[in-house]
């Protein structure tokens, strides 16, 4: 596996947020666009794709997997973007009040749908040439590696980085890449064998975890093709998660909010986290606004950073508000030692690095 050393810390990481993935995958304001989008390539596309029969949970064996997901799921995730600033912010309320069971649907529903748009979609070609930048090739290894300088950070659910490696190495199957290359979920690293990363998904992964193996429904998802059983799979995951009144054992959702792991009952080893980051020097930001429902943890992954020089990489026109949030969480860090850059055809690569 490609880890990082205890005597090698890596000194430039990466934090990526949905602009990141922006030429493929909905930014926040997008969302509810793409929904409307997505109920009308299900229905085009209804008489290709099994419909799935849901098991009997929740007293619905009249409905199936499908109707449920384009009929009910979809509608809900529309009314809650229309209604709040954000799916995040959402989420964070039912978490404050309590209802779990709400939540729990909301996760089922959100690791569908970005599955959905993933495979509709495909890769935001900027991953492909990033990786491409920082993975190297020796005759002691049958894959490439990610340089040991690096370590990314991603508030993303969607498994871009993922898709991308899988270009490089010829597999498509995602666990065996997350496990190769220490693609980890915050979710997960409080198991021993796995509190190293390269890659750290802060609000976890869209996808299921199962014999104790970080893996997606998204795992073959580098065919060009919608088989039945993966569309089949996928729709039963759905419906173990999103309609069980008392939904325990099997698969283990992946998507797990930040900010969930600062509750004081939360098991996520911080120490584990942190302890990599504390030789970063550089930090180059991709695509991410620092939204205040992520404050809390922004302030403690970036603080804990010993940070030199940071570039922050959005869209010109949110490149100022960006920096200014930023300097709010480093107060310390002033004049050129932060830029900013509106360019976002390819991701940054530092001189630093």
């Amino acid at each position: 596996m490609t880890t990082t050393s205890a005597s090698v810390l890596p000194d430039v990481a990466y934090l990526l947020g949905a602009g990141a993935s922006a030429l493929t995958l909905p930014v926040v304001s997008k969302i509810g666009e793409r929904i409307a989008i997505q109920k009308e390539w299900l229905v085009e596309n209804r008489t290709t794709l099994p419909q799935g029969e849901i098991p009997n949970l929740a007293g619905l064996h009249h409905i199936t997997a499908f109707e449920t997901y384009k009929g009910i799921a979809l509608a809900e995730l529309s009314a809650i973007v229309d209604s709040h600033d954000s799916v995040d912010t959402y989420a964070k309320k039912l978490y404050f009040q309590g209802e779990r069971t709400e939540l729990r649907k909301l996760k089922a529903t959100l690791t569908l749908f970005f599955a959905v748009e993933q495979y509709r979609n495909g890769l935001d070609r900027r991953y492909e040439s990033f990786l491409a930048s920082v993975m190297n090739r020796s005759a002691q290894e049958s894959w490439p590696s990610i340089t040991d300088r690096i370590s990314l950070l991603t508030w993303n659910y969607d498994q871009q980085i993922a898709i991308a490696l899988a270009r490089f190495c010829k597999v498509d199957r995602l666990f065996e890449l997350q496990r190769h290359y220490g693609i980890r979920s915050l979710s997960t690293l409080g198991e021993t064998a796995k509190r190293k990363f390269r890659v750290l998904h802060l609000n976890g992964i869209a996808g299921y975890n199962h014999q104790r193996d970080d893996y997606s429904c998204l795992s073959t998802l580098t065919s060009s093709k919608m088989t039945a059983a993966l569309w089949t799979e996928w729709l039963r995951l759905f419906s173990l998660t999103y309609m069980a009144d008392k939904f325990s054992g099997g698969p283990k959702m992946l998507l797990e909010y930040a900010w969930e792991s600062l509750d004081e009952y939360s098991d996520i080893p911080w120490d584990d986290v942190l302890g990599p980051l504390s030789g970063i020097k550089t930090l180059v930001v991709v695509g991410y606004s620092f939204p205040f429902f992520n404050r809390e943890v922004d302030r403690k992954v970036i603080r804990s950073m010993p940070l030199q020089k940071v570039y922050i990489q959005t869209h010109k026109d949110s490149v100022n508000d960006a920096l200014e949030t930023f300097k709010s969480i480093r107060p310390d860090m002033v004049g050129d030692s932060v830029r900013g850059s509106g360019s976002t055809h390819q991701f940054l690569l530092p001189p630093e690095l």
